[in-house]
This record gives C-alpha cells, structure tokens and sequence, in this order.
C-alpha cells in the first residue's frame, strides 16, 4: 500500500514537473509566438499563403516577406532578428532589454551553422549578419520599407542596406 501511494505521488510530482517545464519553455516554443509577446498589437504575421510578417509601430512598417509559402518559422526567426539587432526604431532599445533575450539568442545560435565562430563578447555582429544574409539567400526573404500617408499606402524594397549598423 506504501509503495503504490509513492508511486502516485511519483507520478504526480512528475507530471507537474513536466507542466511546469512547459511553461517554462513557452517563450521559446517558436519565433511567431515570441514576436507576438515582444511587440503585441504592432505585429502581424500572415496567414498561410501570404508569408509575410509585418512590424508597425506607427504609421512605418518593416515588412518582411518570402516569395511562396517555404516555412513561416523561418521568416519568424528572420523578423525577430532582424527587429532585435538591426530595426532603428526608437522605441526597441528598451523593449530589447529582459527575458527575450535569451530567445533570440537561441535563434542565432539555431541558424549559425557555416558561420565564422567568434569568441563570446566579440564580433557577434558578425555571426548575427552571417545569419540574417544566409536565411535571405537560402529562403529568399525580402525586407520592405512601408508608410501609410494620407490614406494610402507605400512602400519600397530596402532588402538588407540597414544591416549597414552591424559592423
């Protein structure tokens, strides 16, 4: 009878570990829900058939696109990225600070296979750009300007020019 009750207390301490783990992970679990809890209302990822995901804080948007439906979770690593360590938004450097950081950081190291290795500290800018321009030549992700101005809609292809702040 001992032995069956810490059976059941066994497994239910390991089912709560388990949930608890879960949880734990959450934040990682993909690219897309991360940008929707970092940047909320101001992210739009599309819906199957249009691989697209769009940042817009303000009246400007940074659109990031892929020219057929390849894998949206790549096109999620690209944008999260690419918004963490290139976008000039004004407000990004304060939302950059905190628990995401250790996701993105997954992301990096997830796509960073080919990259030249640099010691930790120094030239990681290096790595970030390697991924950035590897995921947008394997899968050809497109980078886009846009601007809503009185009421319409504009916008340019930028493709990777501001990856010019990575030195």
């Amino acid at each position: 009878m001992v032995i069956h009750a810490k059976g059941r207390v066994g497994v239910v301490l390991a089912l709560i570990l388990s949930v608890g783990a879960i949880g734990a992970a959450e934040p990682t679990r993909g690219s897309s829900r991360t940008l929707h809890l970092w940047l909320g209302e101001s992210i739009e990822i599309g819906e199957a058939g249009r691989p697209e995901v769009r940042y817009c804080p303000d009246n400007t948007c940074e659109v990031f696109r892929l020219p057929e439906e390849v894998s949206r979770e790549v096109l999620s690593d690209f944008a999260l990225v690419y918004l963490w360590f290139v976008s000039d938004y004004s407000h990004l450097p304060e939302l950059r600070q905190g628990k995401w950081a250790s996701t993105v950081e997954a992301v990096v190291s997830r796509h960073s296979t080919g990259c030249e290795r640099v010691p930790a500290g120094s030239g990681h800018q290096k790595v970030v750009r390697c991924v950035l321009e590897t995921l947008a030549s394997k899968h050809r992700v497109t980078v886009h300007f846009g601007r809503h101005d009185e009421g319409t809609y504009g916008e340019t292809e930028i493709g990777l020019s501001a990856m010019g702040r990575l030195q």
